[in-house]
Parts: C-alpha cells; sequence; structure tokens
C-alpha cells in the first residue's frame, strides 16, 4: 500500500487493487472508501504513520459499492472508533432511488 498527501489533511491510500482517501481533522479522521477485503491492517500502518492511532478514525463513507471500495469495510468498522453514525436522526446509509421519469 502507498501513502500519497494529495492536499493538506487529505491522503490517498493506493492498494494494489482500488484506493481510499484519509482526511485528517485536528480530533478525528475520516476514511472515505475502505479499499478491497484485507485492507484493514494496512489502513491501520497508514494511520499510525501519520502519528494517529487507528481509533482516530471516527468516520467511514463509502462512495459506492464496488468491491475495491467498500471490500474493507467490515474489518475497517473494527477498528475501534467513535459511534457508527456521526449524525444522529440521519441516514448512515443513502438508500439507492430510481432515475426521474425523464431518463430513457
Amino acid at each position: 500500500m502507498e501513502l500519497v498527501e494529495v492536499l493538506p489533511q487529505l491522503y490517498l491510500l493506493r492498494f494494489n487493487v482500488g484506493q481510499a482517501y484519509l482526511w485528517s481533522d485536528a480530533d478525528s479522521l475520516t476514511l472515505i472508501d475502505s479499499g478491497p477485503g484485507g485492507s484493514a491492517p494496512a489502513i491501520a500502518e497508514a494511520v499510525r504513520s501519520l502519528g494517529r492511532r487507528p481509533g482516530d478514525i471516527q468516520r467511514i463513507i463509502i462512495t459506492h459499492g464496488h468491491e475495491d471500495h467498500v471490500g474493507g469495510a467490515a474489518e475497517a468498522a473494527g477498528i475501534p472508533r467513535g459511534p457508527p453514525n456521526p449524525w444522529p436522526g440521519r441516514p448512515s446509509w443513502i438508500p439507492r432511488r430510481p432515475a426521474s421519469g425523464t431518463a430513457r
């Protein structure tokens, strides 16, 4: 796994297949996508290389359901972190909706 600083506070985690991103705030991390299955140890290592703890991951955002984006989510969710839904009263998963009637 390769760790690349894209912008201050934004890091790319490039796996053999797929990628993920880490957004770093002063007091927490957000994992954007989780890479393929088996990625959690590499994610934890990347977090430590930034001088943070895996438990600093407070949010996991999945952009879509392809294996290389969601495959490591179950493992990543096992990394000790905050509550599963940081937005109380709002869904933690946005359901897919059919396209409007104008699509053909």
